[in-house]
């Protein structure tokens, strides 16, 4: 496996913020390596399935970025969902 190296992206709290780059083969790594044994022994579509996982970036979710998208409809159902107190 490759090894990346770490950024040091800041400092909260007293403790260093460090920044890891991960793909989805990162975050499905069994998934990931079943691809990798097909793709060895040939299977075109397995190795093609492997690359895209190993170019695919996971990202963060933060608090601002969870306020702007589906979040908000998610709240609106639940607000809608609750029953009124009387």
């Amino acid at each position: 496996m490759k090894r990346k190296n770490v950024k040091i992206t800041g400092e909260l709290d007293g403790e260093q913020v460090f920044e890891v780059d991960l793909t989805a083969a990162n975050d499905d790594w069994m998934r990931a390596g079943r691809l990798k044994t097909r793709a060895d022994a040939g299977d075109k579509e397995a190795a093609a399935e492997l690359k895209r996982m190993e170019e695919t970036p996971m990202v963060e979710i933060t608090s601002e970025s969870a306020s702007e998208g589906d979040d908000k409809g998610v709240a609106k159902r639940k607000e809608k969902g609750r029953k009124k107190r009387k």
